[in-house]
């Protein structure tokens, strides 16, 4: 006997606990505490008669019967009536799934496992709430309906389905609003009829007022607002009130499908998938493409047409030298900037140690004045040095038996100076 009622005991428990989760979110209708079943009655009389307080009719579920109580005051089970109550019958198995546990889960004892009345020996069948069904707190025998979402204005009578009270009517978000002569969502009553505001007009069934999206959404999404969609996946909204591909990078192109960007003519995509400027030809090393066929150089340079390179430009020719951002002239290796030249465009060679009696001509090159001949004496630094020579006076009056025959010519001959 002890077994037995600890198998009772445990059978209840673990109905309890084995209920499939449910939201715990308070909501309105169902049997809403009250032991009332939408599957029961249809469910707008049975809105209709809460409105109305008038008995319930229809016939009384399986193996219950219809009581009428002669009392008054509140009570959670039934509707009034000139002072009187209905208890409505309550189909116990609406939202009810029956499941097989294991035995040893339903005793105290394990040392002592009854039979089970499963489909094994070893297995219970045992009574809890379907999906989309809470138990109810008021009455642990009936299954209440979950709706996601809270039911206003009107009762949660199935699984996330609200049926709304009279005069209210379902619109398109799902949302139970009031119709004429309450209200009109969008809009105002004006002898009976629903007038809408601006950018919103009537539903199809005339009841409430609708935003209007001159794309319709392009059939791809439900307009929210005036000129607003909720696009699906994919898609956005555009300010004409439809819906087109969404892409997340198209400048210089065109989004023909979600994630699907084509390039107008003169742009190619770039390794990020952007569509960027083609310049076949190429910029050089410092330009960039800016357009198609465009390139741009940095500041203080020009593209060369025959290299494609940006070059500087300066306003005078550089001597010796080239030309550099800025308008000026950087001197070639081993010359200087002549300081004599106003322009700043002269390069001019250039010898370390200078050129003594001399010219520089070349880099580290000196060329010597008229009189003036290298010394070579000091290795890897000639110098030049005055010449000494005798006079042609000097040669003449030496006794005629002394002369040579060339001192005369030598003695005539110009002075070059030494190279």
């Amino acid at each position: 006997m002890m077994w037995s009622v600890s198998l009772l005991v445990g059978a209840v428990v673990l109905a309890t606990s084995w209920a499939m989760p449910q939201q715990t979110k308070s909501v309105k209708g169902g049997h809403g505490g009250a032991g009332f079943q939408q599957n029961a009655y249809n469910s707008t009389n049975f809105i209709g008669r809460f409105y109305e307080n008038v008995p319930q009719t229809g016939g009384p579920g399986p193996g219950q019967s219809l009581t009428q109580l002669n009392e008054t005051g509140h009570s959670a089970g039934g509707f009034y009536s000139n002072g009187s109550r209905i208890r409505a019958p309550i189909d116990f198995e609406i939202g009810v799934c029956y499941i097989e546990v294991p035995t040893v889960q339903l005793v105290n004892d394990p040392s002592h496992i009854p039979a089970g009345n499963g489909s094994r020996p070893d297995l219970s069948r045992i009574r809890t709430c379907c999906k989309g069904y809470l138990r109810s707190i008021h009455n642990f025998k009936v299954c209440d309906p979950v709706c996601t979402n809270e039911c206003v204005n009107g009762l949660c009578t199935a699984p996330d389905t609200c049926t709304c009270f009279p005069d209210h009517v379902t619109n398109s978000a799902g949302y139970c609003v009031a119709t004429c002569p309450i209200g009109c969502q969008n809009g105002h009553c004006a002898g009976g009829e629903c007038l809408c505001d601006d950018e919103f007009k009537l539903d199809t069934n005339g009841q409430f007022c609708v935003p209007v999206c001159q794309g319709n959404c392009g059939g791809i999404g439900n307009c929210t607002s005036p000129n607003t969609c909720d696009c699906k996946a994919g898609y956005k909204s555009t300010a004409e009130g439809s819906c087109q591909p969404a892409c997340d990078a198209c400048a210089h192109g065109d989004c023909v499908a979600p994630g699907d960007c084509r390039c107008h003519d003169g742009y190619v995509k770039s390794e990020h998938g952007e569509c960027t400027p083609s310049c076949p030809k190429g910029c050089g090393s410092s330009g960039q493409c800016v357009a198609p066929n465009v390139c741009s150089c940095p500041l203080g340079l020009e593209r060369d047409a025959g290299t494609n390179e940006c070059v500087a430009r300066c306003s005078q020719p550089c001597v010796n030298g080239v030309c550099s951002p800025g308008n000026t002239c950087i001197c070639n290796p081993g010359y200087v900037m002549d300081k004599a030249d106003p322009t700043g465009s002269r390069c001019v060679p250039h010898c370390p140690g200078g050129c003594p009696n001399g010219v520089c001509t070349m880099p580290n090159y000196c060329i010597c004045s008229v009189g003036f001949v290298k010394d070579r004496s000091v290795k890897g630094r000639p110098s030049c040095v005055r010449r000494v020579r005798r006079s042609v006076v000097d040669e003449v009056q030496l006794p005629q038996s002394q002369w040579k025959p060339a001192a005369v010519p030598v003695a005539l001959a110009f002075d070059i100076g030494d190279y």
